[in-house]
Parts: structure tokens; C-alpha cells; sequence
């Protein structure tokens, strides 16, 4: 498992390290770009000498290059991400591709309800706060913590509820959309075994997502992720009764979604997720389908509200939520 996380730790480390070195390339061509411009002058100061051109001509062509050089060499505009309207990874299981920019704040939050007939034996779910906060380093990165409380409730089996692992990770951004390219990110989780016993692992662990989409039109973007989670980061989801609580397993997952601008103050997506265990005592393969909107208050403030079902039977036959976000 120490491997599994060092592993996920190294990839993350590389995607980091690869824009600095794009930056100290292109530093160094205009370097090499202001060098040439310095010979060219100098070239056509010569000339005056030999009295090959006249003055008027070469204090055109110096302006003419101290124009390019101003133009290349001109800092881009500061955009405040705060006039962008706001971006959550709740309340579907796909995340953004987005951060929230540098020195942002964000605050999602939320409560969820799950049932299940497992054969006539029933069972009721709840989970709040569902607290995520983000951070945003730079524009290109975030930290992020997540705490949420959970509650299962069986007719025959032992209740079971509690304050669940504390999660945190590294989100980044890695590439633009550039025509089929896609939009990305990576993040790197750990879980802390912070939790309450019958819902904590128990120990560290560690995961990775990719998240990557696309804008299709004015209207409408496809989103997908991938990723792996060990003991799923203590997901009550996995919680079982009856298992082996030192039980080790990854925890696959995929998702798939389709989001569409309703009105100005509105979206909504259409998506559906899978979470697939491998070396799980009791192997489970969750598949879900669902639907949520987005209703924005203002750029930095929105409520949203989701309902799913389950597509397996170890799925919650249904499902649904409603929470909110701030940023500042």
C-alpha cells in the first residue's frame, strides 16, 4: 500500500515539474529572440557607417523592434476568478477540470439520502455535511479537505454511524481543450484514520483521479473520470458487518456525464458512475444513474439537488441530495 501511494505521489510530482520546464524554455528563446534583435541593430547602426542607409531608416527599423520586443515581452491581463461563475465538484460523482484560482476560498456542502432492499432487508442511509473546502495555490492548482458524517440504519444488523476518514488532496490542472485534446486535471488523495472505529480504516491510504472533458458547443460539455482508491478511502459505501475489518482491496472507479446550460441561471447534466472493487473479501460492483441541476444565486453562490438509482444489486435502489456552495 506504501507503494501504491509513493507511486501516486511520483505521477502527481511529474505533472508538476513539466510546465516549469515548458516556462524555462520559453524564457530561454527570448532570450536568444533579444540577442538576434541586439545584432540586428547593431548590423544597421554599421550600415549608417558605410553610408549605406540614412538615419531616418534605421530609427524606423529600432522602433520597429523595440515595439516587437514590448509586445512579446508584455505581461498578460490579471483576471479575477471571482468574476467567473462559480464551479463545484458536488453534487455529481464527476469533478471539474477546473480550480478555483489563486487565494480563492471555497465552501461546498450538502446532505444525502440512500435506500436499499437488499432482499427484504432494508436499509436507510444519511450523510451531511459533505464538507469540502478548497484552496486555491495557484491558478493552476488546490488543496482540499473533506469531513463528512454518515448514518446506516438496518433492520436486522447493527446500526452504524460516524464521523468518517479525513480526506485530503492535491488537484492540478494539466492541459487546456484543444480541438480533441482535453481539458484536464489530476488529484492525489490520502485519508487520514481520523474517523469514528466502525467507519475508520484504521490507516492511511491513498488514491488518484483523472478527470478530463470537453466543451461540445454553447450548450452543452461531456466530463468523465478515472481513477483507483485503496480500501476507498473509508467510504462508508464499504462498510460491511459482516467482513473482515482489516480487509484490503482497491476501489476502481469511472464516470461519465453529460452537462448542458438550461437557462442563465441554471445547468444541468445527465451522468451515470461505477465504483468496482478488486481484491475485496466480499467483491461489490456499484453502478449508478442520475440527474442533478445547478441554480446559481450569484457568481460566487449556488444550491443544487440530484436523485439517482442504483443499476446492480449491491447498488442503493435510490438515492438524493440537495447542499450549496460559497466562495470568497
Amino acid at each position: 500500500m506504501r507503494r501504491f501511494i509513493y507511486i501516486c505521489s511520483a505521477v502527481v510530482a511529474v505533472f508538476m515539474v513539466l510546465p516549469l520546464r515548458v516556462e524555462s524554455q520559453v524564457v530561454e528563446k527570448l532570450s536568444d529572440w533579444n540577442i538576434a534583435s541586439q545584432y540586428t541593430i547593431q548590423d544597421s547602426r554599421s550600415l549608417i557607417e558605410n553610408g549605406s542607409k540614412d538615419d531616418s531608416q534605421i530609427e524606423a527599423q529600432e522602433q520597429e523592434f523595440e515595439l516587437e520586443k514590448e509586445s512579446e515581452l508584455e505581461e498578460p491581463e490579471f483576471e479575477d476568478p471571482l468574476e467567473e461563475r462559480i464551479e463545484t465538484e458536488r453534487h455529481d460523482f464527476t469533478q471539474s477540470t477546473k480550480v478555483v484560482g489563486r487565494g480563492v476560498r471555497q465552501i461546498e456542502y450538502g446532505v444525502l439520502y440512500t435506500y436499499k432492499d437488499a432482499g427484504g432487508e432494508r436499509e436507510n442511509g444519511y450523510a451531511t455535511p459533505e464538507l469540502l473546502f478548497r484552496y486555491g495555490l495557484s491558478d493552476r492548482s488546490e488543496f482540499r479537505v473533506r469531513f463528512n458524517y454518515a448514518w446506516k440504519f438496518f433492520e436486522t444488523e447493527e446500526d452504524i454511524q460516524g464521523a468518517e476518514d479525513l480526506r485530503f488532496s492535491l488537484k492540478y490542472v494539466l492541459t487546456e481543450q484543444c480541438c480533441w485534446r482535453p481539458e484536464s486535471a489530476v488529484e492525489l488523495r490520502t485519508s487520514a484514520p481520523s474517523g469514528k472505529d466502525e467507519v475508520s480504516t484504521g490507516h492511511w491510504q491513498g488514491g488518484i483521479d483523472y478527470i478530463y472533458g470537453w466543451k461540445l458547443n454553447e450548450r452543452f460539455s461531456f466530463t468523465a473520470s478515472t481513477g483507483v482508491n485503496s480500501n476507498g478511502l473509508g467510504d462508508i459505501a464499504f462498510i460491511d458487518p459482516g467482513g473482515d475489518p482489516e480487509d484490503k482491496f482497491l476501489a476502481w472507479t469511472q464516470s461519465a456525464a453529460l452537462g448542458t446550460e438550461v437557462t442563465e441561471k441554471s445547468t444541468a447534466y445527465l451522468e451515470w458512475f461505477g465504483i468496482f472493487t478488486y481484491g475485496r473479501e466480499n467483491e461489490v460492483s456499484f453502478s449508478f444513474l442520475n440527474i442533478g441541476i445547478d441554480r446559481y444565486l450569484t457568481n460566487n453562490m449556488l444550491i443544487d439537488f440530484r436523485i439517482g438509482t442504483g443499476l446492480t444489486e449491491e447498488s442503493d435502489d435510490v438515492f438524493a441530495g440537495v447542499g450549496g456552495a460559497f466562495r470568497f
